[in-house]
């Protein structure tokens, strides 16, 4: 066995073993100065900087075995980067950063003049201009009056999640106005008095007093886990504890596979939340993606997020093409990779106009590729969707708990969804969209079985959004939903999908049941009340 400390030179083929927990500092890292991995914030005008604790490029067959000890990180770094590796494994460790990358407070009076509470003492923060700056042992944030940051509310007992705001902080704020959430973000201003914070502002938000409040501010760019085109990726028994960005960030990723996974309240470090972003976040991953006995709570964005991006035509000639990313994001994002199979759709539809297989890409620009496809495209026209048909995972999720938070789960890819003997707090939410963020793809066939929704908030909502057509009605496909358990008496809503089966379900509160639905096809429904919407 080799030993895995903060100076290990990795070598293909190996097992590595902590003794004792590996403590990194800046100086451990690893830098990088480009977009590559910093995807979203090239787009945000924000710094592409990035020091990462581990990264492994072009390795294989290497397994990284915490045997439960503590990977800790003392600055802004991330934990994790892999880049083209085959067969890792990461397992047995807990991840914890010196000082949390959101700030976290007691609600002791909320109106609609004042919003005050007690700090945290694990989230320290002074307060510079009206702004609100938070703090580390290596490092203070000065810019949360740069863009809008969410506010969230949690139950100071049972941890769930209380409520979600968009605010943007200090007297002189420095927004993008053409972001679409900025006409609803709330302009507060901040006054730290000893372990005493105060909000003032006119749209000020309504808190419970008694709640914890927090406020997810570090950049997004830093994740627990960020994987790249590899294939054959382990993570077992990974603990987060006080995440930046995504959890776990997978671009591109072949056969992914997480067991034990934990993002949980924990005792020890006093904090509601467990990461700034969302749970999990896979782009056109492929292959099985399994997820099972694990623990996902307290993020602040969506607990998991399984999709694809469309492209969008620009022109072409023969067998070259050019493309641009039109989502809001993902600029830099590994969507398509040479092999890849597409679908070019007419406009936003579903209709298809024919399939290719990239041979080659050429990045034109940050948001312009060129593609040499293995056939010529006589019908492209400005606006017409790429779909990547390659990136569409099977997805299988069994044993999990999903829970303390105010957002969702998202589920988009044709590879199929499997998920049984779970418990959820939050919704389910079947999306894909053709207008913002360019999130696909459609579900064919999604099985939900022995689920328990245990909050009134959760629920099953089939919300695309894309133009239908006679010739291709539907968005979404198959949902089959047997022997679950509800605490609302409207478990479902569904619009554009081709079919749904729902028997067996149980509602807890003993009320009857009813599914709303709008411009779907077959209904097979059991104990449940069909409402179309609108009639």
């Amino acid at each position: 066995m080799n030993s895995l400390t903060t100076h290990t030179h990795f070598e293909n083929d190996r097992v590595y073993q902590a003794r004792e927990d590996v403590v990194f500092s800046l100086k451990d890292t690893t830098s990088f100065d480009d977009a590559k991995y910093a995807a979203a914030m090239e787009s945000s005008g924000r710094s592409v900087h990035m020091d990462v604790a581990i990264y492994l490029k072009d390795k294989k067959n290497i397994t990284l075995d915490f045997q439960g000890h503590r990977l800790f990180l003392k600055g802004r770094m991330q934990p994790f980067l892999f880049d083209h590796c085959e067969n890792i494994v990461v397992k047995n460790v807990v991840v914890e950063h010196d000082r949390a990358f959101c700030t976290e407070f007691l609600v002791l009076e909320s109106t609609p003049e004042v919003l005050r509470g007690r700090l945290n003492p694990l989230t320290p923060c002074f307060d510079e201009d009206g702004k609100l700056v938070p703090y580390g042992p290596s490092w203070e944030n000065h810019e949360l009056n740069r863009a809008p940051i969410f506010l969230q509310s949690f139950d100071a007992t049972t941890y769930r999640g209380d409520g979600l705001w968009l605010i943007v902080l200090g007297n002189h704020p420095d927004m993008d106005m053409r972001l679409p959430w900025c006409s609803c973000t709330a302009q507060l201003i901040a006054k730290v008095n000893g372990d005493e914070v105060s909000f003032t502002g006119p749209k000020l938000p309504l808190l419970r007093v008694g709640t914890i409040g927090a406020i997810g501010h570090e950049n997004r760019k830093y994740s627990s886990l960020q994987a790249v085109d590899c294939h054959s990726l382990t993570i077992q028994n990974y603990q987060i504890k006080n995440g930046a960005g995504m959890g776990l960030l997978l671009f591109h990723c072949q056969d992914v596979t997480i067991q034990g996974l934990v993002m949980a309240h924990d005792e020890k470090t006093k904090m509601a939340t467990t990461n700034v972003a969302d749970g999990i976040h896979a782009v056109s991953c492929s292959g099985d993606f399994v997820l099972s006995n694990s623990i996902i709570e307290g993020t602040m964005d969506d607990i998991l997020n399984i999709h694809t991006n469309f492209y969008a035509f620009e022109e072409g000639k023969g067998k070259t093409i050019r493309v641009c990313c039109p989502g809001a994001v993902a600029k830099q994002y590994t969507i398509f990779n040479p092999g890849d199979k597409f679908v070019l759709h007419r406009g936003t539809t579903l209709e298809e106009k024919g399939t290719f297989t990239i041979e080659k890409m050429l990045r034109l620009g940050p948001q312009e590729w060129e593609f040499v496809i293995d056939t010529p495209c006589e019908n492209g026209e400005k606006g017409d969707l790429l779909e990547n048909l390659t990136c569409q995972p099977h997805v299988q999720i069994t044993n999990c708990r999903f829970a303390n938070a105010n957002t969702h789960l998202r589920f988009q890819s044709r590879g199929g969804i499997e998920i049984e003997h779970c418990v959820t707090e939050l919704p389910f939410w079947l999306t894909g969209d053709t207008n913002y963020w360019y999130e696909g793809s459609p579900v064919e066939t999604m099985k939900l079985h022995d689920v328990r929704f245990e909050t009134g908030f959760a629920n099953i909502a089939v919300i695309p959004e894309f133009t239908p057509t006679l010739l291709k009605p539907y968005y979404h496909g198959k949902i089959e939903v047997t022997q679950c358990v509800f605490e609302t008496d409207t478990p479902l809503q569904a619009r554009q999908t081709a079919s749904i089966c729902f028997q067996e379900n149980q509602n807890s509160l003993a009320k009857p049941m009813r599914m709303v639905i709008r411009d779907c096809g077959e209904i097979k429904a059991e104990g449940i009340f069909v409402e179309k919407e609108g009639q």
